[in-house]
């Protein structure tokens, strides 16, 4: 959420914002240190978190149909988890909507990054 302030340098509040967001998010996959973990969802935020800082990732999972039976970097992408592992969730404006889905069709744990 952004506040327009009359007379702030609104560009420069909001790339400041952006990248105390990302670093932030950077921080807590550091946390996750060598954890075997699943993403689920594959969006430009995921992606480029991940390019900066990978984590131990079993497979990802991705109910679009784009990814079906595809890899990222020999990593498969599955429509369903098939393992116990700790699910990592980096989606932003569909966040909720995502952890629920997620709780309706597995008990994992859910880590929201």
């Amino acid at each position: 959420m952004f506040v327009f302030v009359k007379g702030a340098d609104i560009g420069r509040l909001s790339k400041e914002h952006v990248i105390r967001n990302i670093e932030e998010k950077q921080e807590k996959l550091r946390a996750l240190a060598d954890t075997p973990v699943i993403v689920w969802g594959l969006g430009d935020i995921a992606m480029h978190l991940l390019a900066r800082y990978p984590i131990n990732v079993k497979y990802f999972v991705c109910n679009d149909p784009a990814f079906k039976d595809q890899t990222i970097g020999r990593i498969p992408i599955l429509e369903a988890p098939i393992s116990e592992h700790p699910i990592v969730v980096m989606a932003q404006a569909q966040k909720e909507k995502l952890i629920e889905h997620i709780k309706s069709v597995c008990d994992n744990e859910i880590i929201v990054i």
